[in-house]
C-alpha cells in the first residue's frame, strides 16, 4: 500500500466514465491509495499537465499517467507523442491501459515512449488482478522512487533475461577460429553478408590511422590493411552494439558512441605497440575491450529509455563539464560501468572483458587483477580523449606512473599522446 506522506498522483486519461470508475474501484480493491485525477481526452490531459488557466492552474503534477488509446478528439498515441515531445513533461512515466491487444498498438506505444502497456480485461476480477500488477510495478514502487530517485533501475536490471540474447551473427563470429585459412574465409564471407558490418569494416580500413594510399572497396582488401583479428573484433562489437539499439532514437547519440569506442580501441592499440611484448594484451582483446567499454550506456537506454534521456539531457545541459561518474552517482543507482558488466556476464563474455567494462573508470585496480593491463589502458586513454569524443568528461591529468605501470618509457609519452590525439581528430573528421 502507498504510505508516502505526499500522495501519489495519477492522471487517468480515459473518455469512458464507466471504465474510469472501474479503474478507481480496482485500485481500492487492491488497497492502493492514490490521488486519482481524470482527463476525458488528449486535449484536456495536455491542458491539465500544462496547468492551463482557468481550470488547471493548481493541478498537481502526476507521478504516473494512465492513458487509453481510443478516445475522441485526440487519440492516445497522439496524446502520448505530445507528452514525450514536451521537455517539461517527458519524464513522467506513461502507462498505456487499453482494450486493444494488437501488436501494432503495443509497438507503436513503445516506439513513442510509453513505459509500459496493459490490456484492460472485460472481466472485473481480471481487471483487479491487472491493476494489482500495474500497481506493484508502477505505483507502490513509485513511493521508493520518489524517496530515492530511480531506485527501481537496479530491480529492472535484475531482469536481464529481458535483454536480447547474444545476436546470432555475434555467436557465429565468436565460433570462428582464425588459426586456419578456412576460418579467415568464413569470417570474410560472414561480413560480406551483413551490409552494416561491411560498411564499418570498409570505413575503418579507409580511415587515416591506417594510412592507405588507395581506396579500399572490398572486405578482402580491408583484411590486407586491418588483419582478420581486427576485423573479427570490429564485426563482433558492432553486432553486439547494434542489438541494443532503440527502435526510436533517444538523446544518446549512438553514432557518436560508436565513433568514441572506435577511437578508444585504436588508441589502446597504439599504446600496446609501445608496451613490452610480455605485457601486451592480445590484439583481439584490445579491440573488444575498447569497442565495448561503454556499452552500459546502451543498456541504460534499453532498460529505461526515459531515464536515459533525462541523464543525457543533464549531461549535455546543466551537467556539461562535470565528471560522468559524478553525474551518474547523482541521477542513477547503478552506473554504466556496472550495467555493461552485467550485460557482458549475461552474454558470457570473457572475464577480462567483464572486468574492463566494470572497472575502466576505477582508479587503483591492482596490477595483477583480472582485466589488467586492459583496465589501465582504457582508463588512461579516456583521460586523453575527452575533447574529441561524446562529451564524456573525465578529470584529466595523467601521472607518469600510469605510463610506467604499462611498461611505457617516459621519453615516449609525448610522442604517444600526440599520435593518439592526432588519430582521434582524424577519425572524428572522417566522413561516416
Amino acid at each position: 500500500m502507498n504510505t508516502a506522506t505526499q500522495p501519489f498522483v495519477i492522471l487517468l486519461i480515459e473518455d469512458e466514465k464507466t471504465d474510469a470508475y472501474l479503474v478507481k474501484w480496482a485500485l481500492e480493491e487492491n488497497r492502493i491509495s492514490v490521488d486519482l485525477r481524470q482527463a476525458f481526452d488528449g486535449y484536456e490531459a495536455l491542458a491539465y499537465l500544462r496547468r492551463c488557466a482557468p481550470h488547471f492552474t493548481d493541478a498537481p503534477r502526476p507521478n504516473l499517467i494512465l492513458l487509453d488509446l481510443n478516445m475522441p478528439c485526440m487519440g492516445g498515441l497522439e496524446c502520448l507523442a505530445a507528452i514525450k515531445q514536451d521537455l517539461s513533461l517527458r519524464d513522467i512515466p506513461v502507462v498505456m491501459l487499453s482494450t486493444s491487444h494488437a501488436d501494432r498498438d503495443v509497438f507503436a506505444s513503445h516506439d513513442l515512449g510509453a513505459a509500459d502497456y496493459f490490456t484492460k480485461p472485460m472481466d472485473i476480477h481480471q481487471l483487479v488482478e491487472t491493476i494489482r500488477i500495474l500497481g506493484e510495478r508502477w505505483i507502490t514502487s513509485g513511493v521508493t522512487a520518489r524517496e530515492k530517485p530511480h531506485a527501481a533501475l537496479r530491480h529492472t536490471v535484475e531482469l536481464l533475461e529481458a535483454l536480447p540474447a547474444l545476436p546470432k551473427i555475434a555467436r557465429e563470429i565468436l565460433s570462428i577460429k582464425l588459426s586456419t585459412d578456412k576460418g579467415s574465409d568464413l569470417l570474410l564471407k560472414l561480413v560480406k553478408k551483413d551490409p552494416a558490418i561491411l560498411a564499418k569494416i570498409i570505413g575503418l580500413a579507409n580511415s587515416p590511422p591506417f594510412g592507405t594510399s588507395r581506396k579500399i572497396e572490398t572486405v578482402g582488401d580491408a583484411a590486407t590493411v586491418l588483419g582478420v583479428n581486427r576485423i573479427k573484433m570490429v564485426a563482433l562489437s558492432f553486432a553486439m552494439i547494434s542489438s541494443m539499439r532503440r527502435k526510436s532514437a533517444g538523446l544518446l547519440n549512438v553514432t557518436e558512441l560508436w565513433q568514441h569506442s572506435m577511437i578508444v580501441a585504436l588508441a589502446m592499440d597504439t599504446l600496446s605497440k609501445a608496451m613490452p611484448p610480455e605485457r601486451r594484451p592480445p590484439e583481439e582483446e584490445i579491440y573488444l575491450a575498447g569497442l565495448l567499454h561503454d556499452i552500459g550506456l546502451l543498456v541504460l537506454e534499453y532498460v529505461d529509455p526515459d531515464l536515459s534521456d533525462r541523464f543525457h539531457a543533464a549531461r549535455l545541459g546543466a551537467g556539461a563539464g562535470r565528471p560522468f561518474t559524478e553525474l551518474e552517482a547523482e541521477m542513477l543507482e547503478i552506473n554504466h560501468c556496472e550495467l555493461g558488466a552485467l550485460l557482458a556476464e549475461h552474454w558470457n563474455l570473457p572475464e577480462t572483458i567483464i572486468a574492463v567494462l566494470r572497472d575502466h573508470h576505477s582508479g587503483g585496480v591492482a596490477p595483477d587483477a583480472v582485466g589488467q593491463p586492459l583496465i589501465a589502458m582504457t582508463n588512461l586513454v579516456e583521460k586523453l580523449l575527452p575533447p574529441f569524443d561524446m562529451s564524456e568528461h573525465i578529470p584529466s591529468g595523467i601521472n607518469i606512473e600510469e605510463w610506467l605501470a604499462l611498461g611505457i618509457a617516459a621519453d615516449r609519452v609525448d610522442e604517444l599522446e600526440t599520435a593518439i590525439r592526432k588519430h582521434a581528430k582524424e577519425v572524428v573528421s572522417a566522413p561516416t
